[in-house]
């Protein structure tokens, strides 16, 4: 993680920053869990619909790219304009969108340190903005920003459907630099194509931020794909989420406890802000 010292010394003008797992990360892990979740909602004994269900949305997102000749066109809306078959009668289009946003809205989570970063810049005078490849509107992810104390409201977000262009072109930052025309750019992301090869290309100072997941997680996210089941994978992203919002790393002897208490949905007994996270995620998204 870098100092603001190192920061200061730039003497940069604008400090752009990715969304999803630079700034925030969700709770359930992958993306597709909050799909899970949404079935698990449906059907919560019929684990082969919650798996279809699943296949089912990404199948209607990629649909809607190709319908739109492009994923930086894409709407959320538009992917639930899908004609791509179910086994089943599905909910209504509006009570599925309105769950999905609830989700979504519920299991991102802010990374404490880049929360931080962001305060620094701030108070030092320098101008920050936030820079998303995503089919949700503006309006969504900045009270998801705003709401979690991750920006301030004055905060400039700009989203690539609402713009029809993608960091992963380098064509999004040619919006930013007709809105805001900075006299030198830093942008911090975790992308290595979008936010990195194509902000350089785009001539900005680019900036690698990863969160990777520690051991005990890995070994969670590898029960899942030993297993097929979802479950230790999202105690996974639980567990990796709390980390990023706690000032000192559990040791792996503290996540492993607490992995098996999760699994065993026994964290009625929290006493260390990292646990007590834990299970209050845990609350929200499974139990």
């Amino acid at each position: 993680m870098w100092t603001f010292t190192f920061i200061i010394c730039l003497h940069m003008k604008l400090y752009s920053f990715d969304m999803f797992d630079t700034l925030v990360v969700r709770s359930c892990g992958l993306p597709d869990r909050v799909f899970y979740l949404m079935a698990q909602n449906f059907w919560p004994d019929e684990p082969d619909l919650r798996s279809n269900f699943v296949r089912w949305r990404k199948a209607s997102e990629a649909e809607a790219v190709r319908r739109l000749g492009g994923w930086q066109k894409v709407r959320f809306e538009d992917i639930y304009q899908s004609s791509i078959p179910f086994e089943r009668e599905l909910p209504s289009v509006s009570t599925l969108m309105e769950l999905e946003k609830n989700l979504e809205y519920n299991v991102i989570k802010p990374v404490a340190a880049m929360v931080r970063i962001i305060r620094q810049i701030q108070n030092a005078g320098h101008q920050v903005c936030i820079i998303s490849d995503m089919y949700h509107s503006l309006n969504f992810l900045k009270g998801i920003l705003v709401e979690n104390e991750v920006i301030a409201p004055e905060i400039q977000v700009f989203v690539s459907c609402e713009y029809g262009e993608l960091k992963g072109n380098a064509r999004l930052y040619n919006v930013v630099r007709d809105a805001l025309n900075p006299d030198s750019w830093i942008h911090f992301g975790d992308n290595p194509l979008g936010d990195i090869k194509q902000a350089k290309l785009a001539g900005i100072e680019a900036r690698l931020v990863e969160h990777p997941y520690s051991n005990v997680e890995q070994k969670l996210n590898e029960r899942s794909r030993e297993t097929d089941n979802v479950v230790p994978s999202i105690l996974a992203g639980i567990m990796r989420a709390a980390r990023l919002q706690v000032d000192n790393a559990p040791s792996d002897a503290e996540q492993l406890g607490i992995a098996e208490a999760l699994l065993n949905r026994k964290m009625q007994v929290c006493n260390t802000p990292y646990a007590t996270l834990c299970g209050n995620f845990a609350a929200e998204i499974l139990w």
